[in-house]
């Protein structure tokens, strides 16, 4: 009597989708650490930049006395800042898009739009003030006219 064989024969078909699927999620975890990092590196540097930029306009003001010099290399120093603000948005929103399930680029775009968003409100905020200056200003010099009656009139006239 002969015996009976049993095989078992276990084949993998279409296995490599898996382990693609495993290693774009790696990718993906790779890239959202990384975009932490880079958002947590940019957040503690900026202390020090702050700090490093005091002191230099500190030392510039009291060795040049040019106020102008100083808000010139201020505008420098901002432009940089701003650039730094960016970046960290930029990988804040990556990370904050992986967290809710986008991919890393709609992620650090949504960031960047943030970034330029902002900036944008401040600037408007910013004419705004200007304006509400002028007006205010503006009152000001009416009211100034009115108290000095007839005598600011004459000699603004040639009289």
């Amino acid at each position: 009597m002969s015996k009976n064989q049993y095989v078992l024969r276990v084949e993998f078909n279409g296995g490599n989708e898996g382990q693609d699927a495993q290693t774009e999620a790696r990718d993906k975890q790779a890239k959202v650490g990384k975009a932490l990092t880079n958002y947590i590196k940019a957040q503690a540097v900026m202390p020090f930049i702050e700090l490093a930029e005091n002191v230099y306009f500190n030392n510039l003001q009291t060795t040049t006395g040019s106020t102008q010099l100083v808000e010139r290399q201020r505008a420098v120093v901002g432009v940089v800042k701003e650039g730094i603000n960016i970046y960290k948005s930029t990988m804040g929103g990556i990370a904050f898009g992986a967290a809710l399930g986008m991919s890393t680029f709609t992620g650090g775009l949504l960031g960047f739009g943030a970034a330029i968003l902002s900036k944008v409100f401040g600037w408007v905020q910013r004419a705004n003030e200007i304006e509400n200056s002028k007006r205010i200003e503006n009152i000001n010099l009416d009211y100034a006219r009115t108290r000095a009656g007839a005598a600011f009139n004459k000699s603004r006239t040639g009289a």
